[in-house]
């Protein structure tokens, strides 16, 4: 490369691609060094990880108790297949990617700036790779970058700067050379927004997908595959935002545009129907997304064949969307078949696969089947780190639900350390600020409230809600997650004055920008009537209590697992009130209940028979007062 740079050489002559090998004209290689270029940059990105989970309801207040960290295979469109150059570094050794990398990146560097501006794009030449509807042009595998599967995070953290400015330099040429409205301009600044929002800087994301959807549009026309592109890049970041009513209409107008183009069938218009259903689970829109979810499934399967990636991603979803909707019996069959598919397939330790391991682990811990779960965490954590190495997101996510499984059993020992080490290398990794730091953040915070060590929660949790608000905005989901997190525990701390007015602007946020019906709104009615519940106010926390119940039957269905909260935090109203009569008819209805929908031996079964064991004694105890 630094050959190229320094001796005299014709535009004619012919030369190596000191990457890939192929040979070009020196003209050509110009612009081929540029896809390069700009794929390289790509390559450092750190992986988004999405959390998708709710709030999780306790026995009285819920929200603080089940924010995870989740990886799911679908959350974003099919990506483009490596280029050659990775597949070359990758066979390196590892002692000699460092050195190759860096050399790469400054004579690559130095032969743009000396030869980019001389040339004229023409249409016989080699393009870059089209950005697909993916965030980045890499393969899950490629998602992390090989510094940190090797875990040297310092120097992928210099790298991710160093990808920005190479992203930033790219634009910058190609706008002078090719002009501001040339495709691999606007592709250039699709990379660079890509990157912002992968940071968490949806800010400065927004405005350049709007540039860009507009350009293309201009340019390209309403029709073209890459305007298409660019629509869902602008839907999937207000989903990502929580701006689920600006995302809805996108989504529906990819999914349109792509049936008229390519037909009901096709591959794309599939995975339109899936990022839809996917909106409308965000939504806890349930029975629109599993209408949709069956329907992609069905159609996969026929187009693309039973065993085929995209047909298990679909059975995936389908399967997550049955947990979510608390129906176990359905979900876990659909979880079995997937793993087992999904491993004759793609391999044990394909990530992948892994991410199946995981869902059908998440499951069992959901069932309360916990010795079932925890050799399955372990596993795929131990593969995991194995494949993907220690500092690899995915590593860091198998490594919280370990932990998160520890805390449900009651093993705080055991998840304490393991909490205090992802958020230690996620931090380290991604960022103070980034969303899934914030996330790591909450899920120690709240492991603190759970072991009563409050004097080490409130700062941790006052410091997640402060930068969730700042990253990610005052009405963003996960701000109102946070916020609802500290009233919880300014309630377990006694702290009602300070909790109610932060329950308050919770539930009006979330009716807000969710709506009335959304499953996280009502986990926020459900708090404020356990916070006036606790205070006494009975008289106020009796019609919410019924409010709730009654939505969460009419949204969630009577055997969900949060309605059969709302049914046993109504009873245990009905008993602190004395109506024992009322209470004794609730509590018979959510035993019968949990155990069929949980089983015998489900914690939640086993604490409604404590339930009523206890109202029973209660009123005998009373009854015997009253006799004498």
């Amino acid at each position: 490369m630094v050959d190229i740079c320094e001796r005299p050489m014709d535009d004619d002559e012919d030369v190596d691609c000191p990457i890939c090998h192929a040979m070009f004209s020196l003209s050509a290689l110009r612009v081929h060094l540029a896809a390069h270029l700009e794929e390289l940059a790509l390559f450092v990105l750190p992986c988004h990880m999405e959390d998708n989970s709710q709030d999780v309801g306790s026995d009285k207040a819920e929200g603080a108790a089940g924010k995870r960290l989740v990886s799911h295979a679908s959350s974003s469109e099919n990506g483009l297949p490596p280029l050659d150059f990775e597949k070359t570094l990758t066979s390196t050794s590892h002692s000699q990617n460092s050195e190759i990398f860096s050399t790469f990146l400054q004579s690559t560097m130095e032969f743009e700036r000396k030869h980019m501006e001389d040339w004229v794009l023409t249409s016989d030449q080699t393009e870059p790779p089209d950005d697909r509807d993916n965030k980045g042009a890499i393969t899950p595998l490629y998602e992390a970058s090989m510094y940190r599967n090797q875990g040297q995070s310092d120097e992928a953290e210099e790298l991710g700067v160093q990808s920005e400015l190479l992203l930033r330099e790219t634009l910058q040429l190609r706008e002078k050379v090719l002009g501001k409205e040339h495709p691999d301009t606007l592709r250039s600044m699709n990379n660079l927004a890509d990157l912002f929002e992968s940071q968490g800087k949806y800010d400065i994301a927004e405005p350049l997908y709007h540039e860009i959807l507009q350009l293309r549009e201009k340019i390209l026309g309403k029709e073209h595959p890459q305007t298409l592109a660019s629509i869902y890049n602008l839907a999937n970041l207000f989903e990502n935002q929580g701006k689920y009513n600006i995302a809805e209409p996108l989504y529906y107008e990819i999914l349109q545009l792509r049936e008229k183009i390519l037909g009901k069938e096709h591959p794309d218009t599939l995975r339109s129907m899936n990022n839809l259903a996917s909106l409308f689970q965000s939504q806890g829109k349930y029975n629109a997304a599993e209408l949709l979810y069956r329907e992609t499934l069905q159609l996969t399967e026929k187009v693309l064949g039973k065993e085929h990636p995209d047909t298990l991603i679909s059975m995936h979803n389908l399967a997550n969307l049955f947990e979510s909707q608390g129906k176990y019996d359905t979900a876990e069959p659909l979880c079995r078949e997937t793993l087992q598919l999904t491993e004759k397939v793609l391999g044990k330790e394909h990530p992948n696969t892994l991410r199946s391991m995981y869902n059908l682990a998440n499951l069992f811990r959901s069932q309360g089947k916990y010795d079932a779960a925890e050799p399955l965490c372990r596993e795929t954590l131990q593969l995991t780190e194995k494949v993907l190495g220690k500092e690899h997101p995915d590593t860091l996510i198998s490594m919280h639900n370990l932990a998160n499984l520890f805390e449900s059993q009651g093993k705080y020992d055991a998840a304490e350390p393991l909490c205090r080490e992802t958020l230690q290398l996620t931090e380290k990794v991604l960022g103070k600020e980034h969303p899934d730091t914030l996330i790591s953040m909450h899920n120690l915070a709240n492991l603190f409230e759970s072991q009563g060590k409050y004097d080490a929660a409130e700062p941790l949790c006052r410091e997640t809600l402060q930068l969730t608000e700042k990253v990610l905005g005052k009405e963003h989901p996960d701000t109102l997650a946070s916020m609802n997190n500290l009233a919880n525990l300014f309630r377990s701390q006694g702290k009602y004055d300070a909790a109610e007015p932060l329950y308050r602007e919770t539930l009006q946020l979330r009716r807000k920008v969710l709506g009335k019906e959304h499953p996280e709104t009502l986990i926020s009615m459900n708090n404020l009537a356990g916070l006036f519940e606790s205070q006494g106010k009975y008289d106020a926390a009796e019609p919410l209590y019924r409010e709730t119940l009654q939505l969460r039957r009419k949204v969630l269905g009577k055997e969900h697992p949060e309605t059969l909260i709302s049914i046993n935090n109504l009873a245990g109203l009905f008993k602190n009130q004395g109506k024992y009569d009322a209470a004794e008819l609730l509590y018979r209805e959510i035993l019968q209940l949990t155990e069929k929908v949980l089983g015998k031996e489900h914690p939640q079964t086993l604490a409604s028979i404590s339930n009523l064991a206890d109202l029973l004694e209660t009123r005998t105890r009373k009854e015997l007062l009253n006799t004498r």
